[in-house]
């Protein structure tokens, strides 16, 4: 798996509406129309658990896509959580050490709690 996010600007613009299976049709209702997006199942290979496999997770992709950009959105506020939280730590050892307020322990304590954030948010 990579860090890299999947590129959801893809996905704007699909047709809105309840994705849904209905009698074995991958459909999109809407209130102006239905629209099939496959047909109910046929022996193409797959067997019917997996055609109807297949057609739950698409019709969940609005949804995912949905939950993905929430997910999106939440990591890159902890992300900068981390950030900010590495920024006041590192202030906080500087003011400590010039004022020699601190131990040894104390300063690798703070050190590797920086060197942990840094590593979480990259």
């Amino acid at each position: 798996m990579s860090n890299e996010r999947i590129d959801l600007t893809q996905f704007e613009g699909h047709t809105k509406g309840n994705w849904c299976i209905d009698d074995g049709n991958l459909m999109i209702k809407t209130d102006e129309l239905w629209i099939r997006l496959s047909e109910a199942y046929c022996d193409d290979g797959t067997t019917e658990d997996e055609d109807t496999i297949n057609k739950k997770l698409m019709v969940s992709g609005p949804d995912l896509i949905a939950e993905l950009k929430r997910c999106y959105e939440r990591l890159d506020m902890a992300n900068e959580t981390m950030l900010t939280a590495r920024e006041v730590l590192m202030k906080h050892h500087e003011w400590m050490s010039v004022n020699d307020s601190t131990s040894e322990e104390d300063d690798q304590e703070i050190l590797d709690v920086v060197k942990a954030l840094r590593e979480a948010s990259e």
